[in-house]
This record gives structure tokens, sequence and C-alpha cells, in this order.
């Protein structure tokens, strides 16, 4: 894994109903980058084991992510965030899935974009297995082990003391969340709350409290990044023809969106994405 990008795994089966995928980072060269997140529709939790991090959020520098400890990366939702990685970064990030968070953390999603988050008193401190991390590096036949994949074992083992405490939500927030998820988004919310008996203004703020954003918000990001998926990998006839299998009215509705959550074009955009953060869009729909 010693690239600049993030490599995508499977977590442990008992993670797998509130984890969708871990995502690692273990560059062997220092890189100094700076990239701008777009929404994905899920939350993050994280560890930075090595190099750092630093965000800054409508003109705000926030916290940096601090070594060894567990920091959350929330959804975004229309703010203008920079995010600058530096050094020989060293990064697991666990996407929980829509609920996932919320039912490990017991904190709501609504919480997880606003202010900044330390889980250590969810999760013990990761410092304190730096050092079997660093030392328990053969097995026992004396063969050198993988550094990473120590590391991985520990933060998933961190991950696991939350299952503790997993707090339950609302059967209709996660049958939402199916019927969303099932169709890239390309749904209406009025339709939802009929289809469950439950009406609009509920679901709407107890989805956006558990979530971290509206349903109609969840679904149009799910809508963006199936374009984003078919842009990257160039699966499409016409940008047009793109827009309407993807539920948008025509080519100019898409293309406004696209201007509205990532700043560019559609074009624009893949010719100057990340590839450090592509790995985050488009494909946030697929597990490994």
């Amino acid at each position: 894994m010693e690239n600049n990008t993030y490599q995508i795994l499977k977590p442990i089966p008992v993670l797998q109903p509130f984890i969708r995928r871990l995502l690692v980072a273990d560059s062997a060269k220092p890189i100094h980058q700076t990239v701008r997140p777009a929404p994905t529709g899920y939350n993050y939790i994280g560890w930075l084991f090595s190099g750092s991090i630093h965000a800054t959020v409508n003109g705000t520098n926030m916290m940096p992510s601090q070594l060894n400890k567990l920091h959350v990366a929330g959804q975004i939702q229309y703010q203008e965030i920079e995010v600058v990685y530096s050094g020989k970064l060293g990064h697991i990030l666990a996407e929980c899935t829509a609920t996932g968070f919320y039912e490990l953390t017991g904190i709501p999603g609504e919480r997880a974009h606003a202010e900044v988050i330390n889980l250590s008193s969810l999760a013990p401190d990761l410092s304190t297995q730096i050092d079997q991390v660093l030392e328990n590096t053969t097995d026992q036949s004396g063969n050198t082990c993988d550094r990473t994949a120590h590391r991985i074992k520990i933060f998933q083992e961190q991950l696991c003391h939350l299952l503790e405490g997993v707090v339950s939500v609302p059967e209709y927030i996660s049958r939402t969340v199916n019927l969303i998820e099932s169709v890239d988004g390309n749904i209406q919310v009025s339709d939802i709350s009929s289809q469950l008996n439950i009406s609009p203004r509920q679901l709407r703020r107890n989805f956006k409290k558990i979530v971290g954003v509206s349903p109609k918000y969840f679904a149009k990001v799910l809508q963006m990044n199936k374009l984003l998926f078919a842009l990257y990998s160039g699966d499409y006839d016409t940008l047009g023809k793109l827009g309407q299998e993807a539920g948008f009215y025509d080519q100019s509705h898409f293309v406004n969106a696209m201007q509205q959550f990532f700043a560019a074009s559609p074009h624009d955009f893949i010719r100057s994405s990340e590839p450090l953060l592509s790995v985050f869009l488009g494909k946030s729909r697929n597990k490994p």
C-alpha cells in the first residue's frame, strides 16, 4: 500500500452492519496536497497514524486530526472545505453506513459536520497500541509481518468496543435509507413517506438527526455519485442520456447540480479530480 491513494478493504463481519468499507492510505513517500472534499452521503471514523491532515471549513481553521486518536469526518453539505495532507500519510477510515455512525456512537449525524468530535471517551486511546504495532512485526515463524495489516487489525478492534453500546434506530429510517440506496437516489421523499405511512416532516426531522442530512439531500448525493461513477468509467453515450438515467430532467439540470456540489462542470471535474479523493466519489456506492 505504498502510494498516495486510499485502498478499499472489507471490514470484519461483525462490523459490516455498521461499516460499509475501510479506506487505507499508507504512503512510503511524503506528500503535500490540498484537496476539496465532496459529499459522499456517509460519515467516517478515522485513525491518523502518520503524517498530518488539516481542514479549513468556511474559512475557519479546524483542529487538525491528532495522531493515534479516533476522529470523525462528517457529512459535507454546502460547506467550503479545503483539506491539506502533509508528510507520509498513514490514515485508516471506516466509512459508516448511513445510520452506522449514530448506531455505533450514539452521536447524532447532524452533529458530525458541525463540530470537531473526540471519540476517545468511547474507545480506548490508540496510542497505547502503537508500540505493539511497531514491535510485533514478526509472526511465530519469525517472518516479517505487514505493519499496515497490524494497524488495520487494531483499528477494527477499537471499533468493536463501540459495539457494546449500539443505539437502535427507528425501522422507518432504515427502510428509507434502503429505498433511497436501492435506486441511487432516484426517488421522491413524498413517495417514501406515503409508502411508509409516516409524515414527511417527521421523516425529514429524524432522518437528518440520525444520518446527518435530509433524505432529499442524501438522495441527491447518491444521484451525483452515480453520475460520477459513470463519468470516471466513461460508461455513457452522451451527458444528456447520463443525466436522465441518474434521474435528472435534462443535461442542464445535472450540469447545474454538478456546479452546486462540486463547483465544476462534469468534464472539468473529471479532468481536475484528485486521485487522493477519487476513491471516495463515484465509487462511494460500491463496497469491496
